[in-house]
């Protein structure tokens, strides 16, 4: 467009500070939000869906959190928002994943809020707007070490190879067991 770069200023995407922070009771607002859902009160890492499931990762997803079971994982995995009856069929019986459909504001943050993780392995992510929203929420992020997402969380959560089910499996088992390491990513 022929505009000079000292003229240009990029204003990258945000969220809603005054609505997306972390709980001041992170423990009653879990119990609180998997009551209303009707999920069982355990530990949950969480995912937000689409109905492009493939670039979402969703199989591998599904795949590495049943090898996180197999090897003592205790938490279950709730994925949220549109998703094809397909991916529902594969994967929603699989032991401790639980899918919600189309939730409420107030409960997409109460989920977040509650989560210990969110995961975000995607094969292509243009930015990731759910990576920020729970980082907002003190609550630290698993996602892919390609395009936005790895400048997105820096620091702030664990990047993985979205093609390596092994990877995405350890970085949950990592913080399930390292209290010190999720208190840390949390903080960031």
């Amino acid at each position: 467009l022929k505009i000079p770069y000292d003229k240009i200023k990029i204003v990258p995407l945000g969220v809603d500070h005054d609505f997306f922070k972390p709980s001041s009771d992170k423990e009653s607002t879990r119990k609180q939000v998997l009551d209303e859902l009707k999920i069982p009160d355990e530990k949950y890492f969480f995912h937000v869906s689409e109905l492009n499931y493939v670039r979402k990762n969703q199989i591998r997803l599904a795949e590495a959190f049943q090898l996180a079971r197999k090897s003592g994982l205790k938490h279950n995995l709730i994925i949220a928002g549109k998703h094809l009856p397909q991916i529902k069929k594969k994967i929603g019986h699989l032991p401790g994943i639980f899918f919600l459909d189309w939730v409420t504001n107030e409960q997409l943050l109460h989920l977040f809020q509650g989560a210990e993780a969110f995961v975000l392995p995607s094969i292509h992510e243009g930015f990731g707007i759910p990576l920020v929203e729970a980082m907002c929420c003190g609550i630290p992020c698993v996602s892919t070490n390609k395009h936005s997402p790895q400048y997105i969380i820096n620091d702030a959560g664990i990047l993985i190879n979205p093609y390596d089910v092994s990877e995405i499996s350890n970085s949950m088992l990592t913080l399930a067991k390292d209290s010190k390491l999720l208190k840390e990513l949390s903080e960031k």
